[in-house]
């Protein structure tokens, strides 16, 4: 018995140890996780795909602002200013009158306007038909027949002062040289009459040649001419018609800068017109992550921070294709939302809030 009890107890451990080698992880053992050359593990282990979630409504901080900047009216033309008819923050629809001048001068400029344009008209047309050239060519035929007419008489005249008194008895003869010294007077006249009649068809010739020559030229200025004479036309209708100075658009009357009575120049202020409705949301810090997923017409909730309880309904207008840097370095973009007018709720430009704006 004594010698089997070590025996045992010795086979026990061994049994033991085996047991815990293939059971406990430790280094260097299939236990202790690291696969064996066999398992498909081994190859590598596969790293998880994170997707990017999808925002459903993305939110940004920011103000109100009005849709367009401040327009200062103003006439085209000089004039007596005989009315205002509004008053600051007054609101005014399209079309509504600001102010009238008196139409008195713009009366005759109109008029004088029209009457330049019928008689620079009516010369270009003179020209495209070659009435002055024709009137030109008409001239020198007229001062060549005249020529030829005065010389027929010079020769007629001369004939007789040059006449031979040769022939004859005593009394024929003293009468030719009568006549012969009285034809010599009117030979005189009619070489100078002769000599005008040639100067004017020299003058006729130069005025046809010169008004040739100018034909190209003067189409082009009278042209040009006519031109001014419409747009000159053109705008004395357009002040004629300005006498009443109309709002351009829907807005808010921000100041008046006139009072009636003065004189007033064109492009001298007479009031500021403010497009108010509708309100712009603009935000101030959306961060690039999101912005690719907002587009126009998305729809929206503004929350003002005076009205922390109601949400008022806007849509996106549109994005900035320029991304601006922060002040800590960090992209915004900014997105104008046009919000949706309240009747029960005052609201202004520069109020701020948060918009949250729905990207599904």
């Amino acid at each position: 018995m004594p010698i089997r009890t070590p025996t045992l107890l010795a086979l026990a451990l061994t049994l033991v140890a085996g047991c815990g080698g293939r059971g406990t992880p430790g280094a260097g053992t299939p236990g202790a996780g690291t696969p064996s050359a066999g398992t498909p593990a081994a190859a590598g282990t596969a790293r998880p795909t994170v997707d990017r979630a999808v925002a459903q409504v993305v939110t940004a901080d920011g103000e109100l602002r009005y849709p367009g900047v401040p327009q200062t009216l103003s006439f085209s033309a000089s004039g007596k200013l005989t009315e205002v008819t509004v008053t600051a923050g007054q609101e005014v629809k399209a079309g509504d009158v600001i102010a009238r001048i008196e139409p008195d001068a713009l009366d005759v400029n109109l008029a004088e306007a029209r009457a330049n344009r019928i008689a620079s008209q009516q010369q270009l047309d003179q020209l495209a038909r070659g009435t002055d050239l024709e009137r030109a060519r008409q001239e020198l035929e007229r001062a060549k027949n005249n020529r030829w007419s005065v010389q027929a008489q010079r020769d007629a005249i001369c004939g007789r002062a040059r006449a031979d008194c040769g022939d004859g008895d005593e009394f024929a003869r003293q009468a030719c040289k009568a006549t012969r010294e009285d034809s010599q007077t009117g030979c005189d006249q009619a070489e100078a009459n002769t000599n005008a009649a040639d100067q004017g068809v020299r003058i006729a010739e130069l005025n046809l040649q010169d008004l040739e020559a100018r034909q190209d030229t003067d189409r082009k200025a009278a042209q040009a001419k006519a031109e001014v004479s419409r747009l000159a036309l053109a705008r004395a209708e357009r002040d004629h018609a300005g006498q009443a100075l109309t709002a351009p658009f829907d807005g808010t009357i921000s100041a008046v800068n006139v009072n009636a009575g003065i004189d007033i120049g064109p492009g001298s202020p007479v009031a500021t017109l403010v497009q108010t409705r509708p309100l712009r949301f603009v935000t101030a810090n959306l961060g690039e992550r999101y912005v690719g997923e907002i587009r126009v017409g998305h729809k929206a909730k503004v929350i003002l921070t005076s009205y922390p309880d109601r949400k008022l309904d806007a849509t996106v207008q549109r994005v900035d294709s320029q991304g601006q840097r922060d002040q800590a370095g960090a992209v915004v973009f900014t997105v104008y939302l046009d919000v949706m007018p309240t009747d029960d709720l005052p609201v202004y430009a520069g109020m701020t809030g948060r918009a949250e704006i729905d990207v599904r």
